[in-house]
């Protein structure tokens, strides 16, 4: 691990810290607030008539939010071939297909959502607080996360300039590997509540606005493992494979080793995982002003969810049995090929945007 990722393993490890501090006493936070914000405004601040327009109507808003959702993904993959193994046998031999992978990566998805949002009036608290509700959907931009993968999941073929002709063994056989690979579904859903304190400065007004939230998000799975095997054939005296079926079954110096015989194996399992998540959020809003019935805002803010439930995915793949021509020069019954993939999503998802608000204050009476 370079210094880099240990920087931000730190960074989201102390993030996380504070993200279960804060859910857990958000109801405390939210009542400081509110008497925080009402001892520091003066009296008049306090009064009971409306300190802005709209202060005592439900205000409507439409919201356009832009930013970045960052997630830790893991994932597994391994592959099994048995031998033989459609009779019981003592002698079968169960072997890898190919060599088993694991690893992770960490999602930076970017979003542009549209939220809708309803304020309500001036509630009669300390800091004249509103309290707010509204919900959201918001296309995401997300690319494939390869989290585990070994060797190179493509065409079988040769590397060779010649692939008609050319001879290749199931060791040089390109194409081969394992690999899960993870993406964000395009569209994202949340909804969101909480308490707007408003203030002043340099004469703006502006809202300090903790609130909680709730996400809904997929992730799109895909599985895949390649596998290149070959009959064994004699060449110049030692015991190798062909696995090109074009090839004339003739080695440079004369000695006939017999037609090719490619065996392509591929085990694939795609699907698609829901998660839910629940979090606080702290957002910071900013009057740009009125214009008409009207009123324009500008805001920044981070949400951090907890991811709810269960959230590991596990699916297997076979076994599959084969019987070809390499069990037949063999003299053994079908294999049976296998596979198991596997992928979790780290319990904290964090998420960071800007956006613009456009609120309906009404047409004065």
């Amino acid at each position: 691990m370079n210094k880099h990722d240990a920087c931000m393993d730190r960074i989201f490890g102390g993030a996380a810290l504070l993200a279960k501090a804060f859910v857990s006493v958000l109801g405390t936070i939210l009542l400081g607030a509110s008497v925080l914000v009402g001892l520091g405004l003066p009296s008049g601040a306090r009064a009971e008539e409306p300190r802005s327009p709209g202060a005592d109507r439900w205000i409507p808003s439409v919201a356009f939010d832009s930013g970045l959702t960052v997630q830790d993904w893991k994932g597994s993959v391994s592959s099994q071939i048995c031998r033989g193994c459609s009779i019981p046998d003592p002698m079968m031999r169960e072997e890898a297909l190919q060599p088993p992978a694991a690893g992770d990566d960490r999602d930076q998805t970017p979003f542009v959502s549209l939220q809708v949002e309803i304020l309500s009036p001036e509630l009669p608290l300390p800091g004249t607080p509103r309290f707010f509700f509204g919900g959201e959907i918001a296309p995401t931009f997300g690319s494939d996360r390869k989290v585990a993968i070994v060797g190179e999941v493509g065409p079988i073929g040769t590397r060779s300039p010649n692939p008609e002709t050319q001879s290749f063994s199931a060791e040089s056989a390109a194409g081969q590997g394992s690999e899960v690979v993870l993406e964000r579904e395009r569209l994202t859903f949340g909804a969101h509540a909480g308490l707007a304190f408003p203030f002043e400065i340099y004469g703006r007004p502006v809202q300090i606005k903790p609130s909680i939230g709730w996400t809904r998000f997929s992730i799109d799975f895909q599985g895949q493992v390649a596998d290149a095997d070959c009959l064994p054939v004699i060449r110049s005296g030692a015991m190798t494979t062909e696995c090109n079926p074009n090839d004339l079954g003739v080695g440079q110096a004369g000695d006939q080793f017999g037609l090719g015989f490619l065996r392509e194996t591929r085990l694939t399992d795609k699907d698609s995982r829901s998660f839910d998540g629940i979090g606080p959020g702290l957002h910071i809003e900013m009057d740009a002003g009125p214009a008409g019935p009207f009123r324009t805002s500008v805001f920044a803010g981070f949400r951090i969810y907890r991811i709810l439930g269960n959230r590991d995915f596990d699916t297997r793949v076979g076994p599959r049995q084969i019987f070809d021509e390499i069990n037949v020069d063999q003299g053994r019954p079908a294999d049976e090929v296998s596979a198991r993939f596997a992928f979790d999503v780290d319990e904290w998802l964090y998420r960071a945007g800007v956006g613009v608000r456009i609120q309906w204050l009404g047409w004065d009476d």
